[in-house]
């Protein structure tokens, strides 16, 4: 049994977010028609831009297959992170409340825990035989228990 979901910054609220603070960066901008751009609103566009492109390529990949479990969440993690099942203690999903859990642009980063997440509040929560902790963001809850319980992984 396979595991596998991505998920990226596509909610309509995060976009609506994104065009009202675009507003008071890009009037003054078409007013200066006439002017070159002050360095101020230059700057400003360019990290309001900066900010687009990061949520455009943000995405959260979760994968589980029969040895491993691998995540990655673009583009602050370059490269799959791999954990073999047998590290594995307990899993189990649960709802969270990401504003509760401190959990801000989807990364959540303490000494014994982590959290990643894009959107909803359904995670697979993980404790590893070292005693730390990871909850990862899911959309997809009901068929990530089937296949949690079919690679026979212990619920917390």
């Amino acid at each position: 049994m396979r595991f596998k979901e991505t998920q990226r910054f596509r909610q309509p609220w995060i976009w609506l977010l994104v065009i009202l603070t675009a507003l008071p960066i890009y009037w003054p901008l078409f007013r200066q028609a006439d002017s070159s751009p002050k360095g101020l609103s230059v700057v400003l566009l360019i990290l309001h831009l900066l900010m687009v492109v990061l949520l455009l390529l943000t995405r959260l990949t979760v994968e589980l297959d029969k040895r491993n479990l691998s995540y990655m969440f673009f583009p602050f993690h370059l490269k799959k992170k791999r954990f073999a099942l047998s590290r594995i203690r307990s899993a189990s999903i649960r709802e969270f409340y990401p504003l509760k859990e401190k959990s801000f642009f989807g990364i959540h980063a303490s000494t014994s825990s982590k959290s990643y997440h894009i959107k909803g509040n359904w995670g697979l929560q993980l404790e590893f035989t070292s005693g730390r902790f990871l909850l990862l963001g899911t959309q997809r809850p009901e068929e990530l228990k089937k296949v949690l319980s079919e690679l026979h992984i212990p619920e917390e």
